[in-house]
């Protein structure tokens, strides 16, 4: 079974801990299918299990779960995001990255992984986006033009 890696932050809820409807739906649809991994730059698990649980969720809804821990303390939001992301590839095989991030969403798709950009209308201005030097749209488009560029290449036979 494959897994897919959802972002806690502008997902599944807003930086006030209000849940993000459609992000829940979301991931309640996918449970069935799907190891799920979980991801967020909170320090206390306990506070994001807490919320898991008084959102419906059972114990053990996420398979593997990812938080900031004291070594990581001075990465910002892309390299926690990507440490992260790098754990859970030792453990399973990711096919889905949900995320509200753009560079986010680069990182995985620069690894080969599809990724849903959770676009939210909160976040939908620069200015309002989570994180700092978010990529622009077109470096997204770039790097899916680049694939999928590689990927004809590939099935052609032919190398980069």
């Amino acid at each position: 079974m494959t897994a897919a890696f959802f972002e806690f932050e502008e997902v599944l809820a807003r930086p006030s801990r209000e849940p993000i409807q459609l992000g829940i739906t979301l991931l309640r649809l996918m449970r069935p299918g799907y190891r799920l991994i979980l991801s967020t730059q909170e320090t206390r698990p306990e506070l994001i299990r807490w919320w898991v649980t008084e959102q419906g969720f059972p114990k053990g809804t996420f398979a593997y779960e990812y938080h900031q821990t004291p070594d990581e303390e001075g990465l910002d939001e892309l390299d926690m995001f990507e440490r992260h992301l790098e754990r859970a590839l030792v453990h399973i095989p990711i096919e889905l990255v949900i995320t509200a991030n753009p560079s986010k969403a680069a990182i995985a798709m620069r690894r080969s992984i599809t990724s849903l950009l959770f676009g939210s209308p909160a976040t939908a201005r620069p200015e309002f986006r989570p994180g700092r030097g978010v990529k622009a749209w077109g470096d997204i488009e770039a790097e899916v033009s680049r694939r999928r560029i590689l990927k004809t290449k590939a099935s052609a036979g032919e190398s980069e």
